[in-house]
């Protein structure tokens, strides 16, 4: 498939693609290893998000992203998705979202706010026309 090609949204991956939730750790572990998304904290109320959808050339002037995305969400004030606690033990908090393109930022947004997790890892996948 070239770059300019875009899959349609009734084939795979999109026909399967889902959240996770808490279901799949191993693969969160993993991908949270491999230290390559961005990581953006909750501060304010999810604004640190907001801003981050829509500010990175993610979406479009009507607020609709013109990309899928791929990036952590943490609790504020806990240096990204874990940490070591002063017992030397991890602690985990996060939510690793997934969003399509073709999303409203502000549905996405709506999303990320329910599904968030301040304890444990989970996984959230928002699709193109899910909203």
């Amino acid at each position: 498939m070239s770059t300019t090609e875009v899959p349609a949204r009734n084939e795979w991956p999109f026909i399967t693609a889902q959240s996770t939730g808490t279901a799949c750790e191993g693969l969160l572990t993993a991908l949270l290893a491999a230290d390559s998304f961005d990581e953006v904290s909750n501060a304010e109320d999810f604004s640190a998000v907001n801003r981050f959808l829509r500010n990175r050339k993610h979406a479009s002037h009507e607020g609709v992203l013109t990309s899928g995305i791929i990036f952590w969400v943490y609790p504020t004030g806990l240096n990204g998705p874990y940490h070591k606690n002063d017992e030397g033990l991890i602690e985990k908090h996060g939510l690793l979202v997934t969003v399509e393109r073709d999303v409203l930022a502000q549905d996405a947004l709506e999303k990320i706010k329910t599904a968030f997790v301040t304890s444990g890892l989970a996984h959230l996948h928002i699709a193109a026309g899910s909203t």
